[in-house]
């Protein structure tokens, strides 16, 4: 990348002794990653049906390599980009480099096809078979029950002279879960809502392909798409253990994940290849031909993220916790049900997001200037404070059809016994009365602000697909608790 820019080079070789001119590639193609669905097209493209115009495919097949090459980095991009479209939570847009399998599938394929001392297609299949099977990549399906061999890599047709026009090999591809060895940075996934962490995440990445691609005479090289969902590619994504720094529209936090209920990203985009001219061959003049990504792959999105993270305001300088901090949990839930992956859609469920918690605390400073008089209220509250605590304990029951906490003051409300100017009264003394004893047993002040749904149910009816934190009318978040607590 460049500029704002992806450039994807291909040296292209017409036969096997002529040496690659680095320096004048075959096919130069630059789009900015922002108008994928809009894609120009390439400057210069190589003629890779022309190679096979006068192929015996009994004998032997030169471009083989430069075709299966040619036809894979293009439809590496394709996944790539689409990959960039599909920001996930925590990997965000480093997606395209958690799959990266396809990538490797390419490259192992090529260099084996490089050793080849002739390359015909005996030659080639076993070449494949060395690169995808158990002395490779190991990812080849046993497709006939007497075990993994170079006959589960099948040919069609089966026996080949020089009238034949088409040659076509199919197999089954499985990678296991794998980690991934590219650094990923954490990226929650979702823009607007103002969260930055400095850090890393564990993701493993595995496949599962019905793989089929050949040589047509006319057309050149191909990969097949005749069949349905033909690419599962499968993604798990944790941060145990993680602890580091961020920062939350202009605070700064300490970030940690939940170790009760650590955060996770799991689930599996399937790619469904479209042929352009529906004849069940997707070739490389019909990608590059293509006016957008859409019209080569459809990707669905299934998964779910379970984001829980506990936040903590940092001031530089304060090792003692002598300002007021805030702590707070963070719960953002996002669930995909076969997400359609395309530019412009809003993918899967509206997420859910709530700061739950919320606990300020006052800090040492505070609490020691205020500390003496809280103490005097201390002495003054002690004969009343069992009645409030009555008063102001949540009745189970009736918490849990509001909805919210419910007390013997709301009731009495309810029922005219006394007005609600009086319950603001009994509360704050309440508040008072606990601040007191707090700052008695623990020499600190912390106060409990309960939970701010900001989407989802019960929510502010916020869909954070399609807008920033930084604009939401806080005003408008109902469930927005005062309850000091111990």
């Amino acid at each position: 990348t460049d500029g704002g820019k992806t450039w994807t080079k291909i040296f292209f070789r017409s036969d096997r002794t002529a040496a690659l001119d680095t320096s004048n590639p075959n096919l130069v193609w630059a789009f900015g990653v922002n108008t994928l669905d809009n894609l120009p097209a390439p400057a210069s493209v190589p003629n890779f049906a022309g190679l096979f115009d006068q192929v015996n495919f009994a004998g032997l097949l030169d471009g083989f390599n430069d075709g299966w090459d040619g036809l894979f980095s293009m439809l590496d991009v394709a996944l790539d980009n689409t990959a960039l479209i599909a920001k996930v939570p925590l990997v965000g847009s480093g997606l395209a480099n958690a799959l990266e399998n396809v990538n490797s599938l390419r490259d192992q394929v090529r260099d084996n096809f490089g050793t080849a001392p002739r390359a015909t297609l005996p030659t080639l299949i076993q070449k494949l078979y060395e690169a995808v099977g158990p002395g490779g990549l190991n990812w080849l399906q046993d497709r006939n029950g007497n075990g993994v061999g170079v006959d589960d890599i099948v040919m069609t047709p089966s026996i080949i002279d020089v009238g034949t026009d088409e040659v076509k090999l199919d197999m089954t591809l499985i990678q296991p879960m794998t980690p991934v060895a590219i650094p990923i940075d954490f990226d929650i996934g979702i823009p607007g809502l103002g969260l930055s962490v400095d850090g890393k995440v564990q993701v493993s990445a595995g496949l599962e392909w019905q793989l089929g691609f050949g040589v047509n005479r006319a057309d050149g090289f191909f990969v097949s798409s005749g069949g349905d969902d033909e690419l599962k590619l499968n993604l798990d994504v944790s941060i145990p253990g993680f602890k580091g720094n961020g920062t939350i529209g202009f605070l700064s936090v300490l970030v940690a994940d939940d170790p009760l209920a650590p955060s996770r990203f799991s689930g599996s985009i399937v790619v469904d290849l479209k042929d352009p001219n529906q004849d069940d061959r997707l070739t490389l003049s019909e990608i590059l031909g293509a006016e957008s990504f859409t019209q080569l792959l459809d990707a669905r999105l299934s998964a779910l993220a379970d984001i829980n993270l506990k936040l903590q305001t940092n001031f530089s300088g304060d090792p003692n916790g002598a300002m007021p901090s805030i702590e707070a949990d963070f719960n953002f839930d996002w669930q995909f049900n076969n997400a359609t992956v395309r530019p412009g859609v809003p993918m899967g469920i509206a997420p859910t997001l709530a700061f739950n918690n919320v606990r300020v605390d006052a800090g040492k400073a505070i609490a020691n200037l205020i500390g003496p008089i809280l103490s005097d209220i201390n002495r003054t509250m002690e004969p009343i404070r069992p009645i409030l605590e009555v008063l102001r304990k949540p009745l189970p029951i009736l918490s849990e059809l509001r909805g919210r906490n419910y007390n013997l003051l709301d009731l009495q409300v309810e029922r005219g016994s006394i007005t609600p100017e009086t319950k603001r009264f009994l509360d704050m003394v309440g508040v008072i009365s606990d601040l007191s004893a707090m700052a008695k047993s623990t020499g600190s002040v912390k106060v409990d602000l309960g939970n701010f749904v900001i989407s989802g149910p019960g929510g502010g009816g916020f869909d954070l697909r399609n807008i920033d934190l930084a604009n939401i009318d806080l005003n408008v978040i109902p469930g927005i608790n005062i309850d000091i607590t111990l």
